[in-house]
């Protein structure tokens, strides 16, 4: 989809100059006039404008360079996102960087978003990354207006981390743009698919357009409803398939209130297939209304559905000179493509066919290329009768995909007067009728901002719904002309004044202050910013309340604004009070607003002026004796919620109403404390507790924090996710004596009462070798969920709310929930319903306990009393073994022992140096008796086995196996014998092993076997054992993904297949690295795996310490490396198509900088240059052999090891060495001669001795040069820092500075410990893309 080898290459192959433009450009992004262009380029080069002007039409023609339509100039997409994250940062470009920020743009235009969008990016990559939330969050809010631009940065992995920073719903809407924006280009499937893959969606109409028709689709989206219309117009129901793209469309307009068709190309095209082919008296009034809605608002993707219905209806002129544009512009073939079948069902004379007859035949064979089955089925139908176009086979293979007989088989070509008199056919009970005179309403957008109005004359759908409407000029509502003026609105427009401008001749019109009056109590008033929030405007009265505290009077008034002759008192974001004052009130407000207070011996003097004043405005006063007198009642200090719609989500205003039902609104804990309002038609008095009120609202605020952080701004809080509104509504449900809601637009969001585990009923029966669960939610008894809805992850909303059918949501208590989502991640669609893994048992038991009903069979009931009798067992260790166990070591003996007798496999994942084979040897004398036990281990680990079992265990019998013999050794195997062996051996002897009935199959070192593709992988899974046990320090080295394999050695099927896993495991925790599955797969691998760590068992384990040591390489020695750097990034910089040589290549120009960055002479055997590393290593080992210290010197390259010996030989230090090449019983003998104190140093290959090597002769560990994974490092450190190691262990890492080395070391901080981060629910690492390893050869050190 993105060429962006192609550009590449192109742009490399540009003069230093063409690039420098080209780099100007791809730094500012969006399109720029020449001038400006010139003026960056002259920033950086002494270029001439006609120079200049050369190489941009040269770029043009190469179409490396794109005009709009204002003469601006941009590179494509692709090569500006590309080039920018390198040139962005680049120090010689930071004028022009710089120079971008100072940029203005309108107050609304394509390049505002582009610029905003520029200007993200410069942050991200050059400023302080924690500022970005807030540009991010306004950048949702407009989502669409920032694509297509947004959807590119899913394809270069330098915006990876600035993606992360988006909310989960905004990634989901980047992919699904992504995804239909270049379906519009037909891309190769495989592409898209790969997409719909990386997003963790489904997009339907891949599946259907590959002519996958028998899928199964949900009837969420308004996508899956349209994709089952389409089936249904296969299937021959064109009547049904109306009514689902109908339900669709309505499920559409949720969102997009404008289109009446489906927005996506091919769900249109289909949508007008249908309508042409229904009796003309029931489409017919469809097909007009869209004609002429779509009259005015055309837009490509629906263009060539609308076109089919203009054909349909004779209009072939019309049809044409739109499909005329989009084939001669030819920028999206998908369009392109259903023009021509459009054309070639209805109209096959048209002359466009015979104009773009090539074109037309470029698009089939794409579409047959890219596998776009659907249209190559239907397009190539159309020929028939004339061979199918020459492509008979590619017709035959699209129908065996289809399964149908083509939709446009169904359609009967009719002549031309009788398909045009069809479409003048009516519904009987329509026929002869007048059509309705179109309903017309009159609306006024109030601004409560700045106080402006807007009339809107508005024009009813016909549904419920409303037009946008046009605006209504003053001078015509003033004049009366204005449609559907009612008698509140011609007294509105008397309001209206002529405005007069002494340098202005034109006519301009204006409201005067009293039009706020006049609009009091007028129904059609709503928000300018959002058209369909009603307003409230209500008139008022100034009134003052005379306050006793014991000691003195106050005053207080409604209002604060004593000198406007118009006041506005602004109660909510929804209610306008408006309030007149007369010079009278003014004077008497002003006056008082003197007299803070009136001392307790002036009440006479204050009952008099009272009276006084009393015809001028309400007073309500505490005096008594005659003054006015008013009823009282105790306010409502309950915080209300005023909830408005604010673009997916809500905008929440919190205020309290002290007269509960009926206005004024007032600010919580703040005002006056007693008010006046009428409430039931009577005034009252509200005596106000701001302390409580104030109190409510710091504890609902206080609540809200707890479940959806937030920032109170102006008494306001956004709630941008539809997931936190959720939230909030189920808060405000569940504390009515705190708050309550109020929705002035009606509910956007409506809540049902919360269901527990006491709704859920379960039914667990066995199905081969799986449990069949079938269990439903049962709310009451016209709602029951059952438990395929309620593993479809797609209706639950995050957190804890399922999406009902009707658009209500049902809350789940939170442990509910939480047991949905694992039940999720194990569940499987089977074909006779849901089934469970047999071993995932433990994850249902608080199903069962909490369920309000369940009921199990006799198979559940057995195996479950298998695993609870096994657990409860107590296993004794055998007295046979010749050693004590530790404590934890018993306890691993037991909980193998256990699992054995339930017949599960275990892992034991014990830190390196715990002792994981003594334990598996008590494991193995406990069940000798019973039949022959296998232990496969890597060859450098076989003779410590063998030793092992020797030393421990001398009553069983151990079987080598010898060439020639091992048919007959394995044949005779029985109780009491253990066959050791290699993985190697299984691999060669897979199906000798097969043939064998294990008691107990072993696999030490077992991450061996965690790339399922590999043949020895398959060797393990062909054996067979009743206790299946592995053994390995590191489950996961290097990617959550490879514990899949070694736990489907364990126990097959518990973690479902790859796929599943993948789906359920691997990529909702790359996407998310918070996610929770993680906690999920700890939960359900717990029962069959055992880690215990070093620090948390052993006290007794001597200290660890290690130390990094950089070394600076000579200049000599840099320039060498540099050379080797700069010759691997020009390899590297050719294009290459396949990305697995790609990788290759990487790899391999990585190993010879990681050499170079060792010696010169592992490069180049000729050079006479030192390595200081060497040297560095000398001056250690000549340190540690005069304080008498001992060694092991580890690295990954046998030639270094080489070379370090003959250093050492030619200082006289004696060492013994072990790589690859080392026969298995000399390894055994290397070992023992350094365990008894032979040699200072122990020279040994990583990957040769990193592993199963017990050395506690060493309290000193050198790593020569760093590997890529920290773990292998770490389990060859631990050949000296374990059980039996009595002196504190020193590790040396050798890193050379400014190298790859360097890089590699940082790696180490995302790789650490994985296994244990996703035990903790925590692991966010994956494997190295070819981006990726080309970075670790970029400089930037």
């Amino acid at each position: 989809m993105i060429n962006d080898a192609w550009y590449l290459q192109r742009y490399q192959s540009q003069p230093d100059p063409v690039r420098l433009v080209m780099d100007v450009l791809s730094i500012y992004l969006y399109p720029l006039d020449k001038h400006t262009l010139f003026d960056a380029v002259r920033l950086l080069t002494s270029l001439s404008r006609p120079e200049l002007e050369d190489m941009l039409l040269d770029l043009r023609e190469q179409e490396l360079l794109q005009m709009n339509v204002n003469g601006h100039y941009s590179l494509p997409p692709a090569l500006s996102f590309q080039l920018l994250p390198a040139n962005i940062v680049r120090p010689d470009y930071q004028p022009v960087v710089d120079r971008t920020g100072r940029a203005v743009h309108a107050f609304y235009s394509v390049n505002a978003r582009l610029q905003d969008l520029q200007q993200l990016l410069v942050a991200w990559f050059t400023g302080d990354r924690y500022l970005l939330a807030p540009p991010i969050r306004r950048m949702e809010m407009e989502l669409a207006e920032y694509q297509p631009w947004l959807s590119y940065l899913l394809f270069f992995p330098a915006y990876e981390g600035l993606l992360k920073l988006f909310s989960e719903i905004s990634v989901d809407s980047i992919f699904s743009f992504a995804v239909k924006y270049h379906l519009l280009q037909l891309p190769p499937m495989e592409e898209l698919l790969a997409l719909q893959e990386r997003s963790g969606s489904r997009f339907p109409e891949l599946a259907l357009l590959q002519g996958d028709l028998h899928a199964t689709f949900g009837d969420t989206t308004a996508d899956e409803l349209f994709a089952k219309a389409l089936v249904m117009l296969y299937q021959g129901q064109p009547a049904a398939a109306l009514t689902a793209f109908e339900k669709g469309i309505k499920r559409q307009r949720q969102q997009d209130k404008k289109n009446t068709l489906p927005v996506s190309p091919l769900f249109a095209f289909y949508y007008a297939l249908t309508l042409t082919l229904l009796p003309g008296e029931k489409s017919n009034p469809v097909v007009q209304k869209l004609l002429a809605a779509y009259e005015r608002k055309l837009f490509p993707a629906v263009t060539p559905a609308v076109c089919l219905l203009y054909l349909h209806a004779g209009r072939k002129e019309k049809a044409e000179n739109l499909l005329l544009l989009l084939l001669e512009r030819n920028e999206q073939p998908l369009l392109s493509y259903l023009s021509v079948i459009a054309l070639q069902l209805l109209h096959p004379r048209s002359k466009l066919l015979i104009t773009f007859r090539v074109q037309a035949d470029v698009l089939l064979r794409r579409g047959m290329e890219h596998h776009y089955r659907l249209l190559t089925y239907e397009y190539l139908y159309l020929f028939r009768d004339a061979g199918y176009a020459g492509y008979a086979p590619a017709f035959t293979a699209a129908g065996a995909a289809v399964r149908y007989e083509p939709v446009l088989s169904q359609i009967k070509i009719t002549a031309d007067w009788e398909r045009l008199l069809n479409t003048l056919l009516a519904p009987d009970d329509v026929a002869g009728k007048p059509k309705p005179a179109p309903v017309h309403r009159l609306i006024y957008l109030v601004d409560f901002n700045y106080y402006k109005l807007q009339p809107v004359v508005q024009a009813s759908n016909g549904d419920g719904t409303w037009s946008s409407g046009r605006n209504v000029p003053l001078k015509k509502l003033k004049e009366g002309r204005a449609e559907a003026m009612t008698e509140q609105d011609q007294r509105i427009s008397t309001t209206i004044q002529k405005d007069h401008y002494y340098n202005h001749d034109g006519e301009n019109y204006s409201f005067d202050n009293r039009v706020w009056e006049e609009l009091a109590g007028h129904p059609f008033l709503f928000l300018d910013d959002e058209p369909t929030v009603p307003v409230e405007i209500v008139k008022g009265q100034p009134e003052l309340m005379v306050n006793y505290n014991g000691k003195a009077y106050t005053f207080t008034a409604n209002i604060d604004d004593y000198s406007s002759e118009l006041v506005f008192v602004k109660e909510t974001p929804t209610r306008l009070k408006v309030i007149r004052l007369s010079p009278q009130q003014r004077k008497v407000l002003q006056t008082l607003s003197q007299v803070p207070v009136v001392p307790a011996e002036g009440r006479e003097k204050l009952l008099q002026v009272l009276k006084s004043i009393g015809a001028h405005l309400t007073v309500h006063s505490e005096l008594g004796d005659g003054s006015v007198s008013i009823r009282k009642r105790e306010g409502d200090a309950r915080i209300v919620i005023q909830l408005l719609p604010f673009g997916a989500g809500i905008k929440a205003g919190l205020f309290v109403k002290p007269f509960t039902l009926d206005p004024p609104y007032c600010k919580p804990g703040a005002g006056a404390a007693h008010i006046i309002g009428i409430s039931n038609g009577e005034r009252w008095q509200a005596n106000r507790n701001l302390e409580l009120e104030k109190n409510n609202e710091t504890r609902l605020l206080e609540m809200i924090q707890q479940i959806v952080p937030q920032e109170l701004v102006a008494d306001t809080l956004v709630f941008e996710d539809p997931a936190d509104c959720l939230e909030l509504l189920d808060l405000i449900h569940s504390y009515p004596e705190l708050v309550r809601a109020e929705w002035p637009e009606g509910e956007r969001y409506q809540v049902r009462d919360q269901v527990n585990f006491s709704h859920v009923s379960l039914s667990l029966k066995e199905k081969g070798h799986w449990f069949l669960c079938d269990a439903e939610i049962r709310v009451d008894e016209n709602l029951v969920i059952t438990f395929r809805e309620l593993l479809d992850t797609k209706r639950i909303v995050k957190k804890r709310f399922l999406a009902l059918d009707n658009g209500e949501y049902l809350s789940l208590t939170a442990d509910l929930r939480k047991r949905i989502n694992e039940l999720a991640g194990i569940a499987m669609q089977g074909p006779h319903g849901v089934v469970i893994p047999r071993f995932a048992a433990s994850m249902l038991d608080d199903w069962l306990q909490q369920a309000g009903q369940a009921e199990v069979d006799e198979a559940w009931r057995a195996f479950i009393h298998k695993r609870d009798t096994a657990m409860d067992l107590h296993p004794e260790i055998p007295v046979t073994l010749q050693t004590t166990l530790r404590p934890y070591q018993e306890e691993g003996f037991r909980w193998m022992a256990h699992l054995a007798a339930w017949g599960a496999g275990a892992c034991l994942a014990d830190d390196m140096g715990l002792g994981k084979t003594v334990q598996a040897i008590a494991l193995l004398l406990y069940r000798a008796s019973e039949g022959p036990a296998l232990v496969i281990s890597p060859a450098s680990v076989l003779p410590n086995w063998v030793n092992e079992i020797g030393r421990f265990a001398p009553s069983l019998n151990i079987i080598q196996l010898q060439p020639g013999k091992r048919a007959v050794q394995l044949k005779n195997a029985g109780p009491f014998d253990v066959v050791v062996s290699t993985y190697g051996i299984l691999q060669q002897d897979a199906q000798l092993f097969a043939g064998v009935q294990w008691t107990t199959a072993v696999l030490d070192e077992a991450h061996t076997i965690k790339n399922y593709q590999t043949k020895t992988s398959r060797a393990a899974m062909a054996l067979q054992a009743d206790f299946r046990l592995m053994l390995t320090g590191t489950p996961i080295q290097n990617h959550m993904g490879e514990i899949w394999n070694l736990f489907n050695f364990l126990n097959p099927g518990l973690l479902g297949t790859l796929d599943h896993f993948n789906e359920q495991f691997v990529f909702p925790s790359v996407r998310n690295p918070e996610s929770t599955v993680k906690q999920h797969l700890k939960r359900l691998l717990a029962p069959f795996l055992l880690r215990r760590t070093k620090t948390a068992v052993l006290e007794e384990l001597p200290p660890k310490t290690e130390i990094t040591r950089l070394v600076e390489m000579s200049y000599e020695e840099m320039s060498f490396y540099e050379a080797i750097r700069r010759k691997a990034v020009e390899n590297l910089a050719v294009p290459e198509e396949n990305l697995g040589r790609r990788q290759m290549k990487a790899l391999a120009e990585i190993s010879r900088l990681r050499m170079a960055a060792c010696h010169p002479q592992l490069v180049d055997g000729e050079s006479s240059i030192t390595s200081s590393k060497l040297n560095v290593f000398l001056e250690i080992a000549q340190e540690l052999i005069d304080n008498n210290h001992r060694a092991l010197v580890f690295s990954q390259f046998v030639r270094h090891l080489e070379l370090v010996r003959a250093a050492l030989g030619q200082r006289g230090i004696t060492c013994l060495y072990l790589d690859g090449s080392t026969p298995i019983p000399q390894r055994e003998q290397l070992v023992r001669d350094f365990q008894a104190g032979k040699g200072q140093l122990f020279l040994i290959s990583l990957k040769a001795g990193g592993v199963g090597l017990n050395l506690t002769a060493a309290d000193y560990v050198v790593h020569l040069d760093p590997w890529w994974n920290p773990a292998i490092e770490e389990q060859a450190s631990d050949r000296a820092h374990r059980i039996g190691q009595t002196r504190p262990v020193t590790i040396y890492r050798l890193v050379a500075q400014h190298t790859i080395e360097e890089k590699i070391i940082a790696l180490h901080n995302n790789k650490r410990d994985l296994a244990d981060r996703l035990l903790e629910g925590s692991d966010q690492s994956g494997r190295l893309s070819a981006e990726e390893l080309m970075d670790l050869i970029a400089v930037g050190y």
